[in-house]
Parts: C-alpha cells; structure tokens; sequence
C-alpha cells in the first residue's frame, strides 16, 4: 500500500509529530484486533489504512496482537463486498501473509475494469486491489487501462497503472490531473469540484510523482500547507481543511502521509 512513499511522508515530519500521529492511529483500535471509522464502531475498512500508518512510521508495536486474528474472523465469519475483502487482503500483505492474501483474492470475484459508473472511492480501491495482485503475482487483465477522467482517484489509477506495466500514461490522463491542481495546494476531485480533497491529492500527487511530472518547490509547499491544514487535534487527518469533522480518520491519515511522500 504505497509503504516506501507512506514513509518519505512520515519522514518530513518531526519525530514529535510522528509520535502524535501514530498515537491517533492507536487510538483507533477497538476490542478483538480490529480498527473504528468515524462511527467509533469497529471496520475491516480502516485496519489496512492504520496498519499502513503505523508500520510506515515506525510503530509496529502498536498494532493489536490479536491482529491476525481480527483478519481470521472476518474472513471466516462475513460476508465481505469486494471493498471489505479488498481490505481483508491488503491487511494480509502488510502482516507479512501474502499466502492469506492470495486466497482471500482467489477466493472472490475478479477485478471489475473502471466504467462510466466508478466513483472516487471504487476506483481508489481498485487500484489499491490491483496494486497487491501485482505484490502477490496475481493477473492485472481486468485493471483500467483507458484515459480515466471520471475522477481524479480513477485517474490516477490508470495512470500508476501503466507505469507499473512500463508503458507511458495516456496523455489526457496526465493533462486532467493537472486540471485539477489547485494553485493554493492540492488536488479537487474532479474540474467541477468546489474544492480540493485528501484522497484527490493524494492519489493526484502519486500518480504526478511516477510520472515524472514534478512539482516546482513552490507547488510542493503549497500542496504541504493544504495536506497540514487537514491535522486535527486527535492527530489524526480529516478529508479536506474545511471538514467540520473535528477528529478526522485513519483513511485520511494515510492519504496524508502519501500526499506528503509524493512531493519528495
């Protein structure tokens, strides 16, 4: 889950910091292993998310013992959507079982190519689903390969995507994420979003950086002060600076630390 750029991210922090962050992200475990969203309530969705967090700033340590097995129940016992065992698997990977991730992948439907119906969310988590079949030496046929330009997340995938097949981004993928660069700092959803987001930065400063499309020192700084105006006083990130959220999540949390990584 993008771990060497998770931690360039954590290392533009002071280790004050660090230590803030990685104690939000313990502070999100809930009874039998697992990890809570914003409800509070635990959900397979956010282990992958705060497990990525801590193992890139250096606090294995704070990753529930009973971890492993939170994934065994949840894999034995739900009924998971391909989201949740898109989840379950990438929880597998960074635990270091990658036997348990193939069959959690194996075991369900295949990758759905991006359509004219995918949302930032699927699309993002589409990417992060075929980011580890090509950890685990699974097959990408079914990943996008077309422009994108439904949003900037689906976007980005295409255009990871194909640098990690070795084949040069579509050049209208590369031209709307660079629509959608915000001169005050990160990257909106889309043209006709009000405002920028997390995960569109994110994903948008990702996709730049393995294009070879860097920023001027300028453009980084900015993208930095949007990314640091997120932090709230839980540690944790919330969605964008206006989120009247006043906790944030780990979703976002790791969007930060990647954002922050791909400017390096």
């Amino acid at each position: 889950m993008f771990l060497k750029t998770l931690q360039s991210g954590g290392q533009i922090l002071e280790v004050g910091s660090r230590e803030c962050i990685a104690v939000g992200v313990a502070g999100t475990a809930v009874g039998q292993g697992g990890f809570c969203g914003r409800s509070g309530d635990s959900d397979l969705y956010y282990a992958p998310y705060a497990v990525a967090v801590l193992k890139a700033l250096g606090y294995c340590t704070a990753i529930p013992v009973d971890f492993t097995d939170y994934l065994r129940d949840m894999e034995r016992t739900s009924e998971l959507d391909w989201i949740h065992r898109s989840s379950l698997a990438q929880s597998w990977v960074l635990i270091g079982r990658p036997e348990d991730a193939r069959r959690v992948f194996m075991a369900g439907p295949s990758l759905t190519p991006l359509d004219s119906r995918s949302t930032c969310l699927t699309g993002y988590i589409l990417l992060l689903a075929a980011m580890n079949c090509r950890v685990l030496g699974l097959p990408l046929s079914s990943a996008p390969t077309g422009p994108g330009g439904g949003s900037v997340p689906e976007t980005a995938a295409v255009v990871v995507l194909a640098c990690w097949r070795g084949a040069p981004p579509p050049r209208e993928a590369i031209d709307y994420l660079e629509a959608c660069v915000l001169s005050e700092g990160g990257l909106k959803a889309g043209p006709a979003a009000p405002g920028g987001d997390l995960l569109s930065t994110a994903t948008g400063l990702e996709a730049l950086r393995m294009a070879g499309r860097l920023r001027s020192p300028q453009e980084a700084q900015a993208h930095a002060r949007f990314v640091t105006a997120c932090w709230r006083d839980t540690g944790l990130f919330a969605s964008a600076p206006a989120d009247p959220d006043p906790k944030g999540d780990t979703e976002y949390t790791f969007h930060a630390l990647l954002a922050l990584g791909a400017l390096l």
